[in-house]
């Protein structure tokens, strides 16, 4: 069985992230935002058109193809557990060995670590950048902090400021709350959105560029701060759940939901980095 067949849906969209195709996943046209913020009296908002994220299209016409010739996923598991990453990631098992030998018991991580590899100038660095950022989810205090300052955290039993005499409604609440969060699906969207938001940063350097953005306190600094979080916010919903509903459909996935909360994670965090990029491309950063 050709399992390529199953990577392909990762490989395209992370094949995305490339300079000539990043606007395919972008919520806006090139230089639209810029003529925008130059006009004189710059709109409080840009406006959203859902037909400005053509990618999304191009990724769901893929997806059934690989419905039709992946059938036995378990098979694919198993070879992953049993360490046979070459079927999918050929040269790149040596390269990464520390990597891949955390995330091959986990199918959908492993896609997601590939495909993003293959497409990035500086692998090995890149490896190194998506292992710490791991790290940081599961030991740091505070987990794993994207670029713009947000919290990613594995899910945890917190009663609160209450802690050292918690009541029993408490301490019930949080049972409930923590028996529906700690799931697969809650780890496996984590970890791959990580994935993607660490090697996006690494692969735009968009870590240095939101240092020259934020420390502007002018009203178009605010205006383009508070655009850029909503642009990057929106493509992110828009491509997960155009990505997550069209799976539904397919077979190889509607019957494996954690590999369809990795396929449109995956989808929807790589639209998020390119609009960034294709943001700050459009203010000259």
């Amino acid at each position: 069985m050709p399992v390529e067949d199953l990577f392909k849906p990762f490989q395209t969209i992370a094949n995305l992230l490339t300079d000539n195709d990043q606007y395919k996943i972008v919520p806006f046209r090139q230089w639209e935002v810029r003529t925008l913020l130059d006009m004189k009296s710059p709109p409080k908002n840009p406006g959203l058109k859902l037909t400005a994220v053509p990618g999304i299209f191009q990724v769901i016409e893929l997806l059934p193809g690989a419905g039709n010739v992946i059938t036995d996923l378990g098979e694919l598991i198993n070879d992953l557990a049993k360490g046979h990453l070459d079927r999918i990631f050929a040269d790149l098992t040596n390269l990464i060995p520390d990597t891949l030998g955390f995330v091959r018991h986990q199918l959908g991580l492993g896609l997601s670590v590939g495909a993003l590899i293959k497409v990035v100038t500086r692998p090995e660095e890149t490896a190194r950048t998506v292992v710490e950022a791991y790290e940081g989810y599961f030991f740091e205090e505070g987990g794993f902090t994207t670029v713009e300052g947000g919290k990613i955290v594995p899910p945890s039993f917190d009663i609160g400021a209450d802690a050292s005499n918690p009541t029993l409604a408490q301490i019930a609440s949080q049972v409930r709350k923590f028996a529906s969060h700690k799931t697969a699906d809650q780890y496996i969207r984590d970890l791959v959105r990580i994935t993607v938001e660490a090697g996006g940063d690494k692969l735009f350097n968009l870590g240095q560029r939101y240092n020259r953005l934020m420390p502007r306190t002018d009203d178009l600094g605010k205006k383009e701060q508070s655009w850029l979080r909503g642009f990057a916010s929106f493509a992110e919903s828009a491509v997960t759940s155009a990505v997550e509903e069209a799976v539904q459909g397919i077979s190889t996935f509607s019957t494996n939901p954690l590999i369809a909360a990795s396929l449109a994670t995956f989808a929807g965090t790589a639209a998020r980095k390119a609009t960034q990029n294709a943001f700050f491309l459009e203010l000259g950063l």
